[in-house]
């Protein structure tokens, strides 16, 4: 059996690939923050793919969770940018 890889995929063909498995696992209200038609889109603001998921609360009340997904393609982990204010 071969091992799995995603090598095969350019940098926007990640990002569909990642479009792709949040809508199988049932991800809704989808924005793809492509920005330009460029291949890397300096004006997505830091964010490839805006989404929601419903999450059920303790007391049954239901409510939409939204995500912000940043698809990066590396073969190493990405360094760390300092995040302020948390």
């Amino acid at each position: 059996m071969r091992p799995f890889s995603l090598d095969h995929l350019s940098p926007t063909g990640f990002e569909e690939f990642c479009y792709d498995l949040l809508k199988t696992l049932v991800f809704v209200n989808f924005n793809w923050r492509k920005g330009t038609a460029l291949s890397s889109s300096p004006s997505d603001q830091g964010r490839d793919i805006e989404c929601q998921f419903l999450q059920k609360d303790v007391d049954g009340e239901t409510f939409l969770e939204t995500w912000f997904v940043e698809c990066k393609h590396f073969k190493q982990g990405v360094s760390h940018w300092g995040i302020s204010g948390l």
